[in-house]
């Protein structure tokens, strides 16, 4: 394990480049953190922030999240799940320094989106399937076998049959 390293300008103020929030650089971080590290100069995003970018960036816990919606995260399971998958094991970021009420409430922010292939899904994905199954004309999109999707099961099996 890599020690600790001393921040270039310890105590500086910043803002969260997300949300606005007051931030102040840490005296030191470690080198080593990951996947979350404390910044050495006053740029960067909050706790509350790192973790929302984290969120919609992994998979498949964003698509739990799109569709649930984000008060999912207010459940009480939730810092205990983080606890036990281990995510926050090796990093700078602690898990009582998240106020999960600030995540839910700045959801709607902006956020950068990483571009990868371990990422299958993005935000926004359900509600635009959901709405491209419903200007089909092939229910609400809830799934095939809803009832609402049952006449149109039956018509499309009917146009299958071959003739006598």
């Amino acid at each position: 394990m890599t020690g600790m390293e001393a921040t270039q300008t310890p105590g500086a103020l910043a803002h969260c480049e997300r949300c606005g929030r007051q931030l102040r650089v840490a005296d030191s971080r470690r080198e080593d953190s990951k996947p979350f590290r404390l910044a050495k100069v006053p740029k960067g995003v909050c706790p509350e922030c790192v973790m929302t970018q984290f969120l919609y960036n992994t998979y498949p816990v964003n698509m739990q999240i799109d569709i649930a919606g984000p008060e999912l995260l207010l459940k009480l399971h939730i810092r205990e799940a983080f606890l036990m998958c281990g995510v926050l094991n090796d990093c700078d970021l602690h898990i009582d320094e998240i106020d999960w009420r600030r995540v839910v409430e700045n959801w709607s922010l902006p956020v950068k989106v990483a571009k990868s292939a371990l990422n299958m899904y993005r935000m926004g994905d359900h509600a635009r399937q959901k709405k491209a199954v419903a200007d089909a004309g092939l229910g609400d999109g809830l799934g095939f076998f809803d009832p609402p999707n049952e006449a149109e099961r039956e018509r499309r099996s009917t146009e299958r049959k071959l003739p006598n």
